[in-house]
Parts: C-alpha cells; structure tokens; sequence
C-alpha cells in the first residue's frame, strides 16, 4: 500500500512539474511573441517616419543618443558604419558606406532590436531674427559712435540702461555654433579664438595650420548674429551687445537655403564648446521636424 501511495504521489508530482514547464514555455513563448509584434510595429512607424520626410535627413547618418563607447562602436561594426563620438561616449553618429542608407538599414527585421537606439539625422532650418517690440523702448545710457548704431533698435528692448560703464565682456569667450563668420571683417579683429572649430569636418583652425578657411562664412547668418553679440565698439558700423568678448567660431555645414544639413554637427560643436569651457554659448536654430530625437 505504501508502494501505491508513493507512486501515486510521485505521478502526481511529475504531472504537476510538467504543467509548470508547459506554462513556463506558454508564457515565454507569448512574451516573445508580443515583443517581436512591438518591434515589428516600431520598425514600421521608423520606416513611415523616414518616407514622410524624405529629402529632410542625411540618408546615411544614423544618430545614437546616450550610447557608450562600446555600444556605438559594436554598431559602426554591424551596419560597416564610419564611428564619430564625442569625448564622453555619451552621442555619436554613424556614417553609412556609400549606397547604403537608413532605411535600408531599419528596413531589415534583425535590426529591429535597435531602432530604440538609433534616429535620423534631421536637417535644421536657420531661425529668422524677430524683433521684440511688446516692451517699452529704453535706449542704452551710453554715447556710442557707430555709424549705424542708431538702426539697431533692438537694443532698445533687452534693458540694457547703463551695462557698457560697467561691463563690456572682457575676458568673456562666446562660441557662436552657426555657419561661420567673415573671418577678415574689422568688427572682430583680433578676437576669433584660434581655437574655432568646423564641427562638420571635425577640424580646429590651430590644428590645420591655422587655416582660417575652416570657419569662413560663406552664407552670411554667423556672421551677422555674431555682430549682434560682439560688434566693436566705436571703431565701425555696429556695435555689439558684449563688444570685448573673445568669440570661439564652429561652424556647421549649411545650403544656400539656410538650411543645416545635419542636427548632430550642431550637437557636436555644442559638446565641443562644453570641452573648451567657454561661458557662453549661442545656438540660433528652429527645427522643422517635430521633436521625435
């Protein structure tokens, strides 16, 4: 009778551990199939994204927010993509080999486990400069000599009252992130830092031979919202709101559209002017694309 018992008990026990398994298997093979349902509609919405903004990305650049160093490198390897990364690991963008581009990339179902990881590299349209004139106009206390200084109204709205007695920016370095500057115009002689940098080409002017080439303005927008933050004084047309601060110049690629071709060179020169420790930095952009990265 103990017999029975027992291997009635132990039949028991082994029907009870293989309906545990079946579950087991059944709640595994149901997870794997909602996450591969999941990516399977990740990718789709990436894909559907891509098409819709056709024209408005880098085909071949790929962009990897608050990666790793190891991460984004086991990437470049996987897509035979070009690596640049900046100094904390943390951004990087993958350049795609010639005539491969994002979708194919995203179009492949084994990649679909890092979309999550990865976004198009969106063009960026130049802001137009709107003139704030809600506040009550209040000229600066100060005698400037400029020949057009009278045409700059705005600074007739940013409260500036006696600032230029006080302080002027001395010893200050804004970096100017835009398409470049007139590196042989008087307004800012002798106050480029030779430290400026094309963020497309990854290319510092001291680094080159100081080929100020680097940074040349050939679109014309840097170089006036740079005269906006630091014309000189009293010595030409305009006078800038901080007339004696140093300038750091990066420069991103941008079209006769004035439109920046990539978002991640603006990125890019934005950590750079982190790493050089400047105080100021002016980024003067709108996007386009909704805000998706």
């Amino acid at each position: 009778i103990m017999k029975e018992r027992q291997s009635g008990r132990a039949k028991k026990t082994v029907i009870i551990l293989s309906a545990v398994i079946l579950l087991i298997a059944a709640i595994v093979a149901v997870s794997l199939f909602v996450r591969e349902d999941k990516l399977e509609e990740l990718q789709n919405e990436a894909i559907s994204e891509l098409e819709r903004n056709e024209g408005q990305y880098d085909e071949r650049s790929i962009v990897l927010r608050s990666t790793s160093k190891a991460r984004a490198e086991e990437l470049a390897a996987l897509f035979g993509a070009e690596l640049r990364i900046t100094e904390n690991g943390r951004y990087a963008r993958l350049t795609l080999p010639e005539g491969k581009t994002i979708k194919d990339v995203w179009s492949l179902d084994e990649n679909r486990v890092y979309l999550e990881e990865m976004s198009a590299d969106y063009q960026v349209r130049i802001a137009d400069v709107e003139e704030d004139t809600s506040r009550l106009p209040l000229r600066p206390d100060y005698t400037v000599s400029d020949a057009d200084y009278a045409l700059q109204t705005y600074l007739d709205y940013i409260n500036m009252q006696n600032l230029w007695y006080n302080y002027t920016g001395t010893g200050v370095t804004v970096a100017v992130i835009d398409t470049g500057i007139d590196t042989d115009h008087p307004e800012f002689a002798g106050r480029i830092s030779e430290y400026s940098y094309n963020a497309t080409e990854d290319k510092i002017v001291k680094d080159w031979g100081y080929d100020w080439s680097l940074i040349e303005d050939e679109q014309g927008h840097g170089t006036a919202v740079t005269g906006v933050i630091a014309g000189t004084m009293n010595s030409g047309n305009i006078t800038g709101i901080a007339p004696n601060v140093n300038i750091l110049v990066i420069k991103a690629e941008c079209d006769e559209r004035g439109t920046f071709k990539r978002t991640s060179d603006l990125v890019f020169g934005l950590y750079y002017a982190i790493e050089r420790d400047v105080q100021v930095v002016n980024i003067y952009r709108q996007r386009t694309m909704p805000d998706i990265h």
